[in-house]
């Protein structure tokens, strides 16, 4: 399928790194399209895949794509400020977006479910990891 995940990230990683405002409140952090390196600063914004199906099909042709995926931000801190307004951005950059892929078109997306969790903080200290984010639904169209 010409719509699949590895491309559908890459766009949303453009879409998202491309945004000044978005990368301005990551800063030192960034936007990571795959696993983060060990080690790498905070705050950050994480893709992860969920699924991409179903596919709907026609005979033997692939005309759409139903792909899930989470955008969570990541830092180390007491307060939310700033990963809320780096999701808010992302809401604004991603609601109802569309683009174009390698043989493929990313008609539009919507938001789901919000994901809001915190981690223990590291020992000796007393700062806790905070994840806030969301599920992302988009929907796509082969154009091969």
């Amino acid at each position: 399928m010409s719509l699949a995940w590895p491309r559908t990230r890459a766009w949303i990683g453009t879409v998202l790194n491309a945004d000044a405002t978005l990368t301005g409140l990551l800063t030192p952090g960034k936007v990571w399209v795959s696993s983060p390196a060990q080690g790498s600063l905070l705050p950050r914004v994480v893709l992860s895949h969920v699924h991409a199906g179903p596919i709907k099909v026609n005979g033997n042709t692939t005309i759409w794509a139903d792909i899930v995926c989470q955008i969570v931000g990541i830092d180390r801190t007491t307060t939310l400020a700033t990963l809320e307004a780096a999701m808010n951005r992302i809401d604004v950059l991603l609601d109802s977006a569309s683009g174009t892929v390698t043989n493929g078109q990313v008609m539009f997306c919507w938001s789901g479910d919000e994901i809001a969790f915190e981690e223990p903080p590291d020992p000796g200290s007393s700062v806790p990891y905070q994840h806030i984010g969301r599920e992302w639904y988009i929907f796509g169209k082969s154009t091969a």
